[in-house]
């Protein structure tokens, strides 16, 4: 064996054993960075909001945020917007705003857990519209962190004409006084 001939099968042995070893490393890495993805994905918050009746005054509005992901959601923030710009959205807009959750927002919403409260009554919503129908939509925004600390964003739509049928339940029903003042 000459010198010269026996370095240089060191060499392109010592590049081939590299490169093996750089290819099996880059894939253990997609392996290892896709299973941590699945993972994040699999404990992922997710929060969705809807209006509804409360259960003992059928015509209180109450909104319930729900947690419907398999993780936690930390320091959420939330914001909403009437669409369009009328009359009937600005107004349960501006009524919405007034729950201490979108002023404080909320510190942890487990997965689950319903979150939400009393905004106002109907009727007396009603009675500020000059032909007392609901219409447009609210979209609310939520903006939180996972238990990884990453960024998250859920958007609701919420449909306001469907009030117009639960106010023509409660008329219908007998409860047609508009309540002066909500204590929250």
């Amino acid at each position: 064996i000459i010198a010269g001939d026996w370095s240089s099968d060191v060499c392109s042995s010592d590049l081939l054993i590299w490169a093996v070893v750089s290819a099996r490393s880059k894939a253990k890495s997609k392996i290892l960075h896709r299973e941590q993805l699945i993972q994040k994905e699999s404990i992922h918050p997710v929060l969705h909001a809807t209006l509804q009746r409360s259960d003992g005054q059928t015509d209180l509005l109450v909104l319930i945020v729900r947690n419907s992901g398999k993780g936690l959601a930390k320091n959420v923030r939330f914001e909403v917007e009437s669409l369009p710009d009328n009359l009937p959205s600005k107004l349960v807009a501006d009524a919405v705003m007034r729950l201490e959750m979108f002023s404080g927002g909320v510190d942890i919403l487990a997965s689950g857990e319903l979150y939400g409260g009393v905004f106002a009554s109907m009727l007396a919503l009603a009675a500020e519209l000059p032909d007392q129908t609901f219409g447009g939509v609210l979209k609310l925004k939520a903006t939180y962190e996972n238990a990884f600390g990453d960024q998250c964003t859920s958007e609701s739509v919420l449909d306001l004409s469907i009030l117009n049928f639960n106010l023509s339940e409660i008329k219908s029903s007998g409860e047609q006084k508009p309540r002066k003042k909500l204590l929250y």
